[in-house]
């Protein structure tokens, strides 16, 4: 029996590898975060117990979209048709996310929020495309 799947776009290509790339920086990142957290919670006084337990719920918090882009770039690599739904809406999340950061900083990180958003926003408009969803067999 003969499958009739397209062949993965190069563009499908470059997006998976660069999701995969920034989840796991992403996850280097939070590393740090939560290493010292874990150190802060087993010290033996209130304040650093407590202030250690609130960077381990931070840091599980921040984990999430590291693992939605792995996640992603595995569906995306091999043409999952979820995986394009999941890019759907994880670019979504990011590209919310960055709203909400230039919001909360009164405009002040806007350059900075706006270089993190690129990606996400390149990746989304990438989705939308015709030729990709027929890729993605959506």
């Amino acid at each position: 029996m003969e499958e009739n799947k397209m062949a993965r776009p190069t563009g499908v290509t470059v997006i998976a590898i660069l999701s995969l790339i920034s989840g796991l920086l992403g996850l280097c990142g939070v590393s740090p975060l939560l290493g010292i957290s874990v150190i802060g919670a087993i010290i033996p006084t209130g304040v650093t117990q407590i202030l250690g337990a609130i960077g381990i719920v931070v840091s599980a918090l921040l984990v999430v979209g590291p693992i939605l882009q792995i996640i992603f770039a595995y569906g995306a690599w091999n043409l999952r048709s979820w995986a394009w739904w999941f890019g759907i809406v994880a670019t979504g999340i990011s590209v919310l996310g960055v709203i909400i950061g230039i919001i909360g900083s009164g405009g002040a990180a806007v350059p900075t929020v706006v270089t993190n958003a690129l990606l996400p926003i390149i990746i989304f408009i990438y989705l939308l495309v015709p030729d990709v969803r027929r890729a993605f067999s959506v």
